[in-house]
């Protein structure tokens, strides 16, 4: 058998040394990354569970924005209702003493225009 060539016996050992060292670097690497993932996802359940309180506190300040607003809304109805009562008597006692006045009023003319037809 032939003795193999110098050449690819240096040229073995520098690719075996080279990938020894990457294949090192490569798992050190991941390594660093892994932890960079453990940390993030820490980090994304701090955010999550800000966020949940977050929400939950909107959630509390629409129901109370509700309530008032329903409130507000019942208010508003009977205050409008009793509005409508009062302008409904009002023209009921308008429409009694409307004739009255309005008898005063042509009372007032006709007299004016015979003092000065006088």
């Amino acid at each position: 058998m032939q003795q193999m060539p110098e050449w690819w016996l240096t040229s073995s050992g520098i690719f075996f040394i080279l990938g020894a060292v990457a294949m090192g670097l490569i798992a050190v690497s991941s390594m660093g990354l892994l932890w960079i993932l453990l940390d993030l996802r820490k980090g994304m359940l701090q955010l999550n569970t800000k966020a949940n309180a977050l929400t939950d506190k909107l959630d509390a300040i629409a129901t109370n924005v509700k309530s008032v607003t329903d409130e507000v809304g019942t208010r508003a109805r009977g205050i409008t209702k009793v509005v409508d009562e009062h302008a409904h008597t009002a023209f009921g006692i308008i429409e009694k003493i409307a004739p009255i006045f309005i008898a005063i009023g042509l009372m007032n003319k006709i007299a004016k225009l015979v003092r000065r037809v006088k």
